[in-house]
């Protein structure tokens, strides 16, 4: 799948999930609206219930109910021409909103024509009538002069109208965070896999430049050491047969590494643990790349202040760890490289500190560095060799011996890599 096939799912896919949370709002506010207006209708209805009741109750079978009003929002205002008795109407609208299934808190009063005031203010919350009253905004008591009223404010209707559709509004929120999730996972592990496949793609490029060198030069060295006139001369055949041991153990260590690494991904591999003094394991390791790093101009010197250097460990794989960071600091150092080693103690263990002044590494790098098949951006650093393993195998080994590494580093200062191996 190419980057571009990838780009355009994922804005297909942003498009269509777009377009389901934008179908899904539209569709909790329509539910919302349709709402709040079965509820206006259903208080309109118990409100009218009461002002019939209560006409009856004063035995009034002339004064006609005028329709309910709504001066400002949710507030519900009802003409009745005749006298209101308090505890009647607190006892109506009780059992008519209850009817009505209107579970919300509210506040009711009465409104006196004869004096031009409000005379009853009251609250029901949770079903239960108080004296401690939501203050009602002053610009919703507008009433009719020489007209009885009564009135009834909602204050808070939002939460009512919410649980009445609920479940419904919550299961939408549900699957919508699972779509979300679900569509986040799937393009993360889309661009995820495309990395992947990015990176084995340069491994075997990678692996099949390594391997075909050491082939090639094989080839001819063989070649020439057939020719009826190398046959008499030892010095050359010696030279060419010379030519083919070193390429050949170059071959089989190349393939031993990628062997070594399926084993290890496997998890198969068992550590040689023993009483080792990492000082002598440094001082093999420095001394086998001293070379390399001086025939380049360079120096690599080794500082041991750690007091304590004893701990339990597998010789073989960690002086491999050690020499993968040395050979690193190498290949990614410019010319002159300068390589530091030095360990020291905490109360735990003992740390060695890896650190030269190469290319260094930018944040992102610093973040998948020991990520498998991963490899650096070498910038002006030319012909480095490798598969992307080392990090990966040194990362393996330190976990499987419960130690830790990290890494510092910044671009064109260099990097220092950091190693704790609990004591024994």
């Amino acid at each position: 799948m190419n980057k571009r096939t990838i780009q355009i799912i994922i804005f297909l896919a942003c498009f269509s999930l777009a377009g389901i949370v934008i179908t899904q709002l539209f569709w909790v506010q329509k539910s919302m609206s349709l709402q709040e207006k079965s509820f206006d209708n259903r208080a309109k209805q118990a409100m009218r219930t009461v002002a019939g009741q209560l006409l009856e109750s004063n035995q009034d079978s002339t004064t006609r109910i005028e329709p309910i009003e709504i001066s400002n929002p949710m507030f519900f205002v009802c003409k009745v021409n005749t006298p209101i008795d308090s505890f009647l109407l607190s006892s109506l609208l009780k059992y008519e909103f209850e009817y009505q299934d209107i579970e919300a808190d509210y506040v009711y009063g009465i409104y006196d024509c004869f004096s031009d005031s409000i005379t009853l203010t009251k609250c029901v919350i949770d079903n239960i009538e108080t004296g401690n009253c939501v203050e009602v905004p002053e610009e919703h008591f507008h009433f009719e002069k020489g007209v009885a009223n009564f009135w009834v404010y909602f204050p808070r209707p939002e939460g009512f109208l919410i649980s009445q559709i609920g479940k419904w509004l919550f299961s939408s929120i549900g699957l919508l965070v699972i779509v979300i999730f679900t569509f986040s996972f799937t393009i993360f592990s889309i661009i995820k896999q495309k990395k992947l496949s990015e990176m084995k793609t340069d491994f075997i490029n990678n692996m099949t430049h390594e391997l075909k060198t050491p082939i090639s030069t094989i080839g001819l060295s063989t070649e020439v050491l057939m020719k009826d006139e190398t046959q008499s001369d030892k010095v050359k055949i010696q030279r060419y047969a010379r030519i083919i041991s070193e390429e050949n153990n170059r071959l089989r260590t190349q393939v031993e590494k990628v062997l070594q690494m399926a084993i290890l991904d496997r998890g198969q591999f068992e550590l040689n643990v023993k009483e080792l003094d990492i000082h002598d394991l440094l001082d093999s390791a420095v001394e086998k790349q001293r070379i390399t790093v001086e025939n380049r101009g360079g120096t690599l010197d080794l500082e041991k202040n750690a007091e304590q250097s004893i701990i339990h460990g597998d010789w073989e794989h960690l002086q491999s760890v050690v020499e993968n960071l040395l050979d690193n600091a190498n290949k990614y150092s410019l010319e002159n490289p300068t390589i530091e080693v030095e360990t020291s103690n905490n109360k735990h263990g003992i740390l060695i500190h890896v650190t030269d002044h190469g290319i260094g590494m930018d944040k992102e790098s610093q973040k998948h560095i020991f990520d498998k098949f991963y490899r650096v951006s070498t910038g002006d650093v030319h012909d480095v060799k490798g598969f992307g393993l080392g990090l990966n195998y040194v990362k393996i080994i330190v976990d499987a011996h419960e130690g830790d590494i990290k890494v510092i580093s910044s671009l064109d200062k260099g990097s220092t890599f950091e190693i704790f191996l609990p004591f024994a």
